[in-house]
């Protein structure tokens, strides 16, 4: 009986406790360069103030570039600061636990792995405190070319307009077969 009162104390401990958890948009993100993008990154199940603070950083290989933050406006590494006063690069506050990392013009160099982090406010550390994403930006291959229609047409009559659209797009993922130790490549 008292090993059963133990695990029920412990099962409503762990019932009442609160972890942060911190979540970014599910990826891997693809997205067409010139293309807006957006990546939603949420906290929840924190204490302290309502409002929280976000920041976010790249990581491409080895190097780490810091992005942009609700609370420190020095944060920004100087490779993007250009691109965060022009507006391209900003970050609006969806509500006080959420906000969203925008791109006006994705760019193939955007691609990255994305981390959005909040800095703690709980009086016990518990939970994770970031979360990241991989996005990668692929070149635009999209080709619009018009079908021309007749170079007459009476008044009051109907023109009808087309166009053909084809794109270029093969890109090469790796996954990791069910049952297997080798990777297979899929286009």
């Amino acid at each position: 009986m008292g090993k059963t009162r133990a695990l029920l104390l412990l099962c409503a401990a762990v019932a009442l406790c609160h972890c942060r958890s911190v979540t970014v948009s599910r990826g891997p993100l693809l997205r067409v360069e010139g293309q807006p993008l957006s990546i939603r990154c949420d906290v929840s199940e924190y204490e302290g103030p309502k409002e929280q603070d976000f920041e976010w950083t790249v990581t491409r290989g080895t190097e780490t570039i810091k992005v942009i933050s609700t609370f420190d406006d020095r944060f920004t590494d100087r490779s993007l600061q250009d691109r965060i006063q022009s507006g391209d690069i900003s970050l609006s506050r969806l509500a006080d636990n959420t906000v969203e990392l925008r791109i006006q013009e994705a760019r193939v160099s955007d691609s990255a792995t994305y981390h959005c982090s909040t800095p703690s406010t709980d009086s016990v550390i518990s939970g994770n405190y970031n979360a990241d994403v991989q996005l990668q930006v692929v070149p635009n291959s999209l080709i619009v070319a018009p079908d021309a229609p007749n170079p007459v047409v009476r008044e009051g009559g109907s023109i009808r307009l087309l166009c053909n659209v084809s794109h270029n797009f093969m890109e090469e993922f790796t996954c990791l077969l069910p049952g297997q130790s080798r990777r297979a490549h899929l286009c």
